[in-house]
């Protein structure tokens, strides 16, 4: 499930605008815009966002509360993206930004990325490393399992 073009692009300026800045530089490769998301993740919490750029109040208060690391994702809903946290084991229902998250990795695979509240949803920072690794069938039957009953629980943080 993607966000709304508008939505996307403005959350874009703002987060590649964020991670050049950390670099320093423009970044060149995929690996330098992970680098910069990476040192991003190791201070969110504690980010102070220079003034002199056009970051909105929302996009300040999310990556505040942003989540980064590895995730399980489970598979595409209508309105989501199911996620699982891997060090939490908590599940998100996040959308993408402009590539939809189930045409650039298989169901349950694990991903290293960040999860980003953002204008009353979760947004995936598009900054998707796949690793290698598939979850056998019952392993996956579990996390699924684990889903329904945190989304039936009132579980599910959606945002």
């Amino acid at each position: 499930m993607l966000l709304p073009d508008n939505i996307a692009q403005r959350f874009l300026e703002q987060y590649q605008t964020l991670l050049r800045s950390i670099l320093g530089h423009e970044p060149s490769s995929l690996n330098d815009w992970v680098d910069a998301r990476n040192k991003l993740a190791e201070v969110h919490k504690n980010c102070e966002l220079n003034d002199g750029y056009d970051f909105d109040d929302d996009f300040r208060d999310g990556l505040r509360n942003a989540i980064y690391g590895d995730f399980c994702f489970l598979k595409r809903y209508k309105n989501y993206c199911a996620l699982q946290h891997i060090d939490s084991s908590v599940f998100y229902g996040a959308r993408s930004l402009t590539s939809p998250l189930e045409e650039m990795i298989s169901e349950y695979s694990i991903i290293q990325t960040g999860l980003i509240p953002y204008q009353g949803t979760i947004v995936c920072d598009g900054l998707v490393q796949p690793s290698n690794m598939l979850l056998g069938k019952n392993y996956a039957k579990s996390m699924r399992d684990a889903y329904w009953s945190a989304k039936r629980g009132g579980e599910l943080i959606l945002i």
